[in-house]
């Protein structure tokens, strides 16, 4: 049995060129591991439609796998710019500020994200590591409560509940300990055309 083909069809079997299949086989391809043509894909996408918002997050999703957190920066950037309501492109953003230690900025990107889908569990739970990192126990707490309080929506929903529950364990402690909890793979998304 072979595996399904990744290549982008029509139902005659020609190719089908819109910026919207190239990105959902970039999507299939990152999945797999493969974030070289996943990039390629999303360059073809955006080459179609430059002004594609999604190509440009998902491109800086595989640019950050791959450890080029510039490139990921500007397609964040340039998501944000052709699509100020995404609020998935903040919240990639943000933590990218955050891993940086633009604490700040982080929490300015995670503001946005969350008035922008106030279901956004990893939202809220980011936003409060970024504030525990901050020492504002208060808030953190408060935003991993609101995590708990919203039902997972995304596939890091899951993580974000696990992650505000351990994350309340440890603030109910005394004194402070750091923030040490590792990051989710950064969501994609595929077309909804």
């Amino acid at each position: 049995m072979t595996a399904p083909s990744l290549t982008p069809t029509r139902p005659s079997g020609s190719i089908q060129s819109t910026p919207h299949a190239y990105n959902n086989r970039g999507i299939a391809y990152r999945a797999k591991g493969d974030n070289d043509r996943a990039i390629a894909d999303y360059d073809q996408a955006i080459r179609l439609d430059p002004k594609y918002a999604q190509a440009y997050r998902n491109r800086g999703v595989a640019y950050h796998t791959k450890g080029d957190d510039d490139r990921a920066f500007a397609d964040y950037d340039r998501a944000v710019r052709l699509d100020p309501k995404d609020a998935i492109a903040y919240n990639n953003r943000g933590e990218r500020y955050r891993d940086k230690g633009d604490t700040d900025r982080a929490i300015a990107d995670y503001n946005t994200a969350i008035r922008l889908d106030p279901a956004y569990t990893a939202a809220y739970v980011r936003r409060g590591l970024s504030y525990e990192k901050k020492g504002d126990r208060e808030r953190a707490r408060a935003d991993f409560n609101a995590a708990l309080a919203v039902p997972p929506k995304y596939e890091n929903g899951k993580w974000a509940h696990d992650t505000a529950r351990a994350r309340l364990a440890v603030l109910s402690e005394a004194p402070a300990r750091p923030v040490a909890t590792p990051s989710p793979p950064l969501r994609a998304a595929a077309s909804r055309w």
